[in-house]
């Protein structure tokens, strides 16, 4: 609002007049303001580069290629339970449609490799009753139609740690708490026999070298193909998920140095559009019920 005032100077005794400007606005406005057809939550949801990766959304959206996704990392407990007594994982879950989901991940990797419990929050503060309590609360919460799992790695073969995980998931099904079904990467007849559905998860099959030599680029692709016959094969088994399906943003490359190239699709270089790798028709063959017939 723009006002006249008068202004007496104390010297000459004038009269003037100026002219002073007065924001009646207490708040600082936004410059950037966006538009009608670009607000906050379009760019909220191309913040991640995958989501602003052209090729990698065309394969994400394509229902023929995916027909399930998982939160890699944003549902960890660091991400969703920032306060004490605020079971935001919980409301959140709960809030979603119900054909978004059909099963949760209560507990994450548990053990060590030896069988033995993996140091966590829950761990150090509760001891080896966390695993029952968090079955029981997740039972508690959950709806009818949701089936609660178990995932870890290693369990794909036999040893220590898949025994250890086979008699802790046994041991909370005694004591009549429920838990559904295990998430691994092999290894499925064995937790078939304790629980009502498995499925196979976080796959991929690395390379130890990079660029992948053509006997590597084979060996995946029958990797690929055993594991998914695998699942196939098993009445039990009710899906496969990937650790992602492109090289690009595997979790691979920043754990393992010089190591990679463990999905079925790629980006080459320069370009926007994915491609298939031999892998995948590794995947295909063993959906069909097919022999692998490597190229």
């Amino acid at each position: 609002m723009t006002v006249k005032s008068s202004i007496t100077s104390p010297i000459s005794a004038k009269v003037s007049t100026a002219t002073t400007s007065i924001n009646t606005n207490p708040y600082l406005t936004s410059t950037l303001m966006g538009s009608d057809t670009q607000g906050l939550n379009d760019l909220a949801r191309v913040t991640g580069p995958e989501l602003s990766d052209i090729g990698y959304m065309t394969v994400l959206n394509n229902t023929h290629e995916v027909g399930q996704l998982n939160p890699a990392k944003y549902m960890k407990y660091q991400f969703t339970e920032q306060a004490r007594g605020i079971p935001a994982a919980m409301s959140f879950l709960k809030l979603q449609k119900p054909k978004a989901k059909s099963s949760w991940d209560v507990v994450n990797e548990a053990l060590n490799d030896n069988g033995t419990f993996m140091s966590s929050i829950w761990y150090d503060t509760i001891g080896p009753a966390y695993f029952p309590l968090a079955y029981a609360a997740a039972a508690a919460a959950a709806p009818p139609n949701i089936k609660l799992y178990y995932n870890d790695y290693n369990i794909e073969y036999p040893g220590e740690k898949a025994t250890a995980a086979q008699q802790l998931i046994a041991s909370v099904k005694a004591q009549g708490i429920r838990i559904d079904g295990v998430g691994l990467e092999q290894n499925i007849a064995a937790f078939a026999a304790i629980v009502d559905e498995v499925a196979v998860t976080e796959l991929d099959v690395r390379s130890p070298t990079l660029p992948p030599t053509l006997a590597q680029q084979q060996q995946q692709e029958l990797d690929f193909h055993s594991t998914v016959a695998a699942c196939v094969g098993t009445p039990a088994c009710v899906g496969v998920t990937l650790w992602d399906f492109d090289n690009t943003y595997s979790w691979i490359l920043s754990t393992f140095a010089g190591q990679g190239c463990g999905d079925p699709w790629f980006e080459p270089e320069g370009t926007d559009t994915y491609v298939k790798k031999n892998a995948y028709d590794g995947i295909m063959d063993a959906l069909l019920g097919l022999d692998v017939t490597t190229t």
